[in-house]
């Protein structure tokens, strides 16, 4: 099987800036761009992801390629604090495949588990996709914990630790006038 190429010949009749949009038949809008200091392109394209138990989780799908157009890397990133989510396929100049699950270091309790909890406490609606748009989540590696802010009409923030699930924090932010 043929790994995956870029086109670099639409890319360069279509780009402006070292950067080329589109929207495919299905609506999603793809972002191609190329970085002039080493050559390499990137792809990004915006749209939402149906999976179970979950039916809607809002990501990018991101694609880097070689100068030559081999892929580079592709995967899926969050789009509330661009953190990468799931299975993503990484190859080398030769198009050798290897598959790392990225999720997995995030700890046990994963960022499903951080929407679910928001879904349960009816800060995010998880079957409409009502509150993401105002949602980020950020990982601390180094203290192994989930950070949220959302607004669903109020500013809420909560921390989590990634292993155990256990809710660190979790309020309603007052702000004096």
């Amino acid at each position: 099987m043929e790994n995956e190429k870029f086109d670099i010949a639409t890319f360069e009749a279509n780009q402006k800036n070292n950067t080329y949009q589109f929207e495919k038949a299905d609506g999603t809008v793809v972002r191609q761009m190329k970085y002039s200091t080493t050559g390499i392109f990137i792809e990004n394209s915006a749209g939402i992801e149906v999976q179970s138990p979950l039916p809607l989780i809002p990501y990018w799908l991101e694609k880097q390629y070689y100068p030559n157009g081999n892929i580079k890397h592709k995967g899926h990133r969050m789009t509330q604090g661009s953190l990468p989510i799931g299975m993503w396929e990484y190859y080398d100049e030769q198009g050798n495949k290897t598959v790392v699950d990225e999720g997995a270091k995030y700890g046990k309790f994963s960022y499903n588990d951080v929407l679910l909890f928001l879904d349960k406490e009816k800060l995010i609606d998880l079957s409409t996709g009502k509150g993401l748009d105002n949602l980020r989540i950020t990982y601390d590696i180094k203290r192994y914990e989930w950070h949220v802010i959302v607004h669903p009409g109020g500013t809420y923030q909560c921390r989590f630790n990634a292993e155990t699930g256990d809710v660190l924090e979790y309020q309603q932010l007052k702000y004096e006038e």
